[in-house]
Parts: structure tokens; sequence; C-alpha cells
């Protein structure tokens, strides 16, 4: 089978070999203020105890109210929220109402500061541990405090078939998970 080179200097691959799960990720300011912020580049480190790593630009709010207050909440869409999950990515100014602003509405997180969204199906309360550097470019290592799950998937036989979790794949294209499959 022929091969043909991709472009590793691109920002985007096309078609990219990696696909990341999208969070809605609440942080809070300074002022009170919440902000949310769709992002792409997750994934876990370790099990134990579990930490994931969270890709952000040093300009963001997620970052600069993770590197001040410590704290977050990624909040994972189903992908009957996309078309929110992408306006999301609209820049606003810190201001109170912003989870309703974007057509979401707060819920209490059972450890951290941050609001769960209650129209997402998953929730992972985390703590800010360390950050590593790539010029504007950072890597947030986050312990996980608490995880929530809707409670009809948490007992479903194909939980995947309920919360249809989306994957940034490049711009403007993401992908779903409609079903698993299970080795015996």
């Amino acid at each position: 089978m022929e091969k043909v080179r991709i472009d590793v200097t691109a920002r985007n691959w096309h078609p990219s070999p990696l696909a990341g799960p999208i969070a809605l990720v609440t942080t809070v300011d300074a002022a009170g203020h919440v902000n949310v912020a769709p992002k792409s580049l997750l994934n876990f480190i370790t099990v134990r105890p579990l930490r994931i790593i969270l890709g952000c630009s040093r300009s963001h709010h997620t970052a600069q109210n993770l590197l001040a207050q410590g704290e977050c909440v990624l909040n994972f869409p189903g992908d009957d929220l996309i078309d929110k999950v992408w306006a999301a990515a609209v820049f606003r100014e810190p201001a109170d109402g912003e989870v309703a602003a974007r057509g979401f509405t707060e819920l209490a997180a059972e450890r951290v500061a941050p609001p769960r969204i209650l129209e997402c199906r998953y929730h992972v309360e985390c703590r800010f541990e360390m950050v590593h550097w790539f010029g504007d470019e950072c890597v947030f290592y986050l312990g996980v405090a608490a995880a929530s799950v809707n409670a009809d998937a948490a007992t479903a036989e194909d939980p995947y078939t309920l919360l249809r979790p989306v994957f940034f794949l490049e711009p403007a294209v993401y992908g779903t998970i409609n079903a698993s499959t299970h080795l015996d």
C-alpha cells in the first residue's frame, strides 16, 4: 500500500491520527467569575493516583485561572451539545453568568470550586499539581479529586450509547463513540 507524507510542522494534521476527547473546562477567576472553554488536548497519564494532562495556551483564561486558583472541572458533553461546544470557543471577557450565556446550567461540584455543567454527561473534578511550559503553550498535570456520570450511563450495559462522547479530529471536524465492543 502506498504511503503519503504528512506535514508534521502544520498546526493541524489532516487526516489526524489522534482524536482528542472534548471537554468543556470550567475554572473560576479571583473575582469569582466562572469561565467555560472547550479543550481537546487532554488524556490520562497515571492510574494510581488518577492524573490527567491538559494542554492549553498561556493566554487562555483556563490557564490563568488554573495557575491562580488551582482547580477545574472537565465536563464531557455528548454529541447533542456539539453546536454549543463549538460556540463556547468564542472569546468572552470574564463576567458573571458565562455558563448561562453559553446555554448551559451550573451544577455545584463535589470537591472543587468551579461548577460542573448539568447538560454534560460526565464530569471530572481536578486540582492543579504542576505545569510544564513550551513557549506560549503548556501542559497542566491535574490530580483527579472526584468524578460523576449520569446515573443511566453508570448502570447501562453499553454506557457509550448513552454518553456519546465527542472527539476533536481537526478544525471543524469531530467524531463520536456510538457503541463499544467488549473483547472476551
